[in-house]
């Protein structure tokens, strides 16, 4: 008889088990909130598809705090300065332009701060001419030579190609990263 309680009582616990764990499994994300450990806010104030600028060394001098390696999409490698030039927190809106010759892939038309503006005007001069690296979420994307910003311009487009998902989840992501990087 005790064996028979004891086998019953280890069956009921196992059951019981079970059942809590793949309960568990099945929480989705609107069940949740409910939870201590998961505040579904942090995916609001997370930003994604951070795009920024770099200048690109040409000649590493092996400074591991101010030069980073950054593989390219064709196997090689480059070196950049690891201080943006300019970044999302000054690009108050992305917006995905089909390029002429290829309506499938995109530039980005960037809606610049004050201090973007100003930025943007001081990088297209000192590196006229030079090509920049353009990196989104700390992975170099491609390179690309800065267009000059007049005066009384409020948007600076980056030459692409880019492609659709990319153009279109950086644009889709723009505005509330800008918000996370400049809180009211």
């Amino acid at each position: 008889m005790r064996k028979r309680f004891r086998s019953l009582m280890l069956t009921c616990t196992a059951i019981l088990a079970l059942f809590t764990v793949s309960c568990d499994t099945l929480n989705t994300l609107e069940n949740l909130g409910n939870n201590d450990f998961f505040n579904p806010s942090t995916l609001e104030n997370t930003p994604d598809y951070v795009l920024s600028v770099h200048r690109v060394v040409k000649y590493p001098r092996g400074e591991s705090e101010l030069e980073k390696e950054l593989p390219t999409l064709t196997g090689g490698k480059i070196y950049i300065n690891v201080n943006s030039e300019i970044h999302s927190r000054n690009f108050i809106k992305v917006v995905a332009v089909p390029r002429r010759d290829n309506p499938e892939t995109f530039d980005l038309q960037v809606t610049l701060d004050r201090r973007g503006k100003m930025l943007w005007g001081n990088l297209s001069i000192a590196y006229r001419g030079e090509t920049l690296a353009l990196v989104i979420d700390g992975i170099l994307y491609r390179q690309f030579k800065p267009r000059m910003l007049p005066e009384d311009a409020e948007t600076v487009l980056i030459d692409g190609p880019f492609d659709r998902n990319t153009a279109m989840t950086v644009a889709k992501n723009s505005e509330k990263n800008y918000k996370i990087f400049n809180p009211k």
